[in-house]
């Protein structure tokens, strides 16, 4: 896999792409990295926070 240009750059900030390659390594490829991680938990935080906003804000909870 080629580690090149601006899109792959920014795809490798999103969770998508990482579950791409939970599937390569089920298939016997490289594990994640640490970026990997890093990724997939900063995106499970924010959407976290996001959810609990939306809910708070819906329910007219303070």
């Amino acid at each position: 896999m080629s580690d090149g240009g601006f899109v792959h750059a920014v795809a490798q900030g999103l969770p998508s792409y990482w579950l791409v390659q939970a599937n390569r390594v089920a298939l016997g490829g490289r594990a994640w990295s640490v970026t990997g991680w890093l990724v997939v938990a900063a995106w499970s935080v924010l959407l976290t926070a996001l959810a609990a906003r939306a809910f708070r804000r819906d329910t007219g909870r303070v």
